[in-house]
């Protein structure tokens, strides 16, 4: 994806993907893909798996199943309603800092960590299909 129109002053971005519609099914907001510390505004396709230098957090993935390390459970997770269509939600925070989380970090540690330092926020939201 490609972040376009951020604010003057911005040093970093965070992104949060993820779908309210799997509450009545497992019991929460499922977490597909958190980052923080994001200093470039394009990723290519898959550079959840082959950018180091990404600090992603622990998805809902880690969760669900436990033999997944932290380090595997944080990258992207594709969207796979099991039930109906979901609506996903895709969340970018322009941000005034780095937040300086570690890698694995928790979507409450991120989420506490934006008080005070998001310059623009911008929400896309889209409907999956399921099979």
């Amino acid at each position: 994806f490609k972040i376009e129109d951020a604010p003057e002053g911005t040093v970093s971005f965070a992104v949060v993907l993820d779908d309210l519609d799997s509450i009545p099914v497992c019991g929460f907001t499922w977490i597909h893909w958190a980052l923080c510390d994001l200093t470039v505004t394009e990723l290519p396709e898959d550079a959840s798996r082959h950018d180091p230098s990404l600090i992603q957090g622990c998805t809902s993935f880690h969760s669900v199943a436990s033999d997944e390390s932290i380090e595997e459970a944080s990258r992207y997770g594709g969207m796979a309603p099991p039930d109906k269509d979901h609506q996903y939600d895709l969340s970018v925070y322009a941000l005034d800092c780095k937040l300086n989380l570690k890698p694995g970090f928790y979507l409450n540690e991120l989420i506490h960590g934006l008080r005070g330092h998001v310059l623009s926020h911008t929400r896309l939201s889209a409907m999956y299909r399921a099979k």
